[in-house]
């Protein structure tokens, strides 16, 4: 057997390695037949010797023994495999291939073919840009699960293609890549290796939006034993992409079955409810199985308290200022916004596009768009807005949908692969008959109250017409009249005792 051992202490020998060769060999023990006329001195007739040496069918067994001797010979089947000549490092003997694109990683295999390990120097990785995730970042590289680079490598939406250098400083801690140990970056002989870039803040499913020729120009350097300044260079194997049929303009091309969903009704806006402190919450529901990034907007607003009421904010997720809130636009100051309506690109600050995502089958993807008036510390109804939401009739979202086709059925408009969404209306309130207090002429009528002089008239008749009453009366309780006197008798005297 022949081993190719690594040194493993400096010597000056013009090679890495000593061959070491371990041998085996097998003797099988030959019997020589003695000559029985002379093998015994005396004794018996030669006759009877050789009789009784008829059992000299018992040496057969030595024939037996040679026959297990000889099966000792398959040990010759493992110095053949040990003879195998083994090549001396070469760069051409490590591969990167097997390269997929699944979910939020792209994979390598990274293969080993020579006798001695070798380890990662430096990572190069080519990445496309997703319009539509415009804060997507590479985050992640490992080699069989353990990483060897960390950092935020954002995408640069004027750029098609983003590079990401394990050698450029964009670690986080610094010198993430260096500081891995040789160890977690090693390719062992004639091993091979999974290697693994995470992304972040990109789509669930990135093999939606690329394909692994998206990736092409990413490479690996391997250390070289032989030419330690010199490392080894692979580059990515791809396969040849399949070349698309050539369109002929003048061809009537086929019927498009695509649809552009973006600009139909998978995706609807409608006015949800006000909030405290100013906000006006919106909902948008989409069942597009594909993302709908928010680009722009024109929200029609009502102004119902010149001087104070102000448009601020718009977010998505959550209001401003709590967890999960992503602000889309705000205005350039606490007074920029006074007037109606809004265009999110035309005024204020537009912050960053808001990507919806998919949604699946049955399941569609709903999200809260809040916008957040200044001046109001209730709600927008305390100041005169319906409560149904119409003062925000006419308000327009618009969804990016890609590349504009033909055949669809949605009632948007198409701004270069974008479509207009228009919140469903909400029916003005009848506050119209709420004029009937205007009307209320009742208290003009009040006049009436001047016959009211009636009673005092009748007062004064009624008390003096029953007074005069008693007044005649009166004679009779003059009671009793005036007595007669009694008559005298003459010469003085009266009649009955009259005095």
């Amino acid at each position: 057997m022949t081993f190719n051992h690594p040194l493993i202490t400096p010597l000056p020998l013009p090679t890495n390695y000593i061959r070491i060769q371990a041998r085996r060999s097998a003797i099988v023990e030959s019997f020589r037949a003695a000559d029985p006329r002379s093998a015994l001195a005396g004794g018996s007739a030669i006759d009877q010797l050789i009789q009784t040496n008829t059992p000299t069918a018992t040496s057969s067994p030595t024939v037996t023994a040679s026959a297990t001797g000889t099966s000792t010979a398959t040990a010759t089947f493992t110095p053949t495999a040990s003879w195998t000549p083994l090549p001396p490092f070469s760069c051409d003997l490590i591969t990167a291939n097997g390269f997929t694109v699944n979910g939020g990683q792209i994979m390598a295999d990274l293969h080993n073919g020579n006798a001695d390990s070798t380890f990662l120097m430096r990572v190069v990785v080519k990445w496309p840009t997703i319009l539509d995730y415009p804060q997507m970042s590479l985050f992640e590289m490992s080699l069989n699960g353990v990483a060897h680079w960390r950092g935020r490598a954002l995408s640069d939406i004027n750029s098609a293609t983003n590079t990401t250098d394990t050698s450029a400083g964009l670690s986080t801690p610094m010198n993430f890549f260096i500081g891995t140990s040789e160890s977690d970056r090693t390719v062992a002989s004639q091993e091979t290796a999974l290697w693994a870039s995470t992304f972040s803040s990109g789509p669930a499913q990135i093999q939606e939006y690329t394909s692994i020729n998206d990736y092409g120009g990413t490479t690996f350097y391997f250390y070289n034993p032989l030419q330690p300044s010199t490392p080894c260079q692979v580059t990515l194997y791809l396969p040849t992409p399949t070349p698309r049929p050539t369109v002929n303009a003048r061809t009537p091309s086929p019927t498009p079955t695509a649809t552009p969903s973006c600009a139909s009704n998978q995706i609807s806006i409608r006015f949800a409810g006000y909030q405290s402190f100013g906000i006006a919450r919106f909902e948008i529901t989409s069942t597009r199985q594909a993302v709908a990034p928010i680009t722009n907007f024109t929200i029609n607003w009502s102004q119902l308290a010149a001087g104070v009421l102000t448009l601020d904010r718009v977010s998505a997720v959550a209001p401003f200022g709590q967890p999960n809130s992503v602000t889309i636009w705000q205005a350039s100051s606490l007074t920029q916004d006074a007037t109606p309506s809004t265009i999110g690109r035309s005024e204020g600050t537009w912050v960053q596009n808001y990507t919806i995502d998919p949604a699946r089958p049955g399941n569609p993807t709903v999200v809260s768009i809040y916008v957040d008036f200044g001046g109001v510390g209730g709600y927008l109804t305390d100041i005169g807005y319906a409560a149904g939401g119409a003062n925000f009739n006419g308000t327009i979202f618009r969804i990016s949908c890609g590349t504009q086709t033909t055949g669809g059925t949605g009632g948007g408009t198409w701004y270069g692969g974008e479509g207009d969404i228009t919140m469903a209306n909400n029916p003005t309130p009848a506050p119209t008959a709420t004029r009937g207090p205007t009307n209320t002429p009742a208290p003009t009528l009040t006049p009436s109250k001047t016959n009211t002089p009636s009673p005092p008239t009748k007062t004064p008749t009624i008390g003096p017409s029953n007074t005069p009453k008693p007044a005649t009366n009166t004679p009779t309780a003059t009671k009793p009249p005036t007595p007669i006197p009694p008559p005298t008798l003459p010469g003085g005297g009266c009649i009955d005792n009259c005095g």
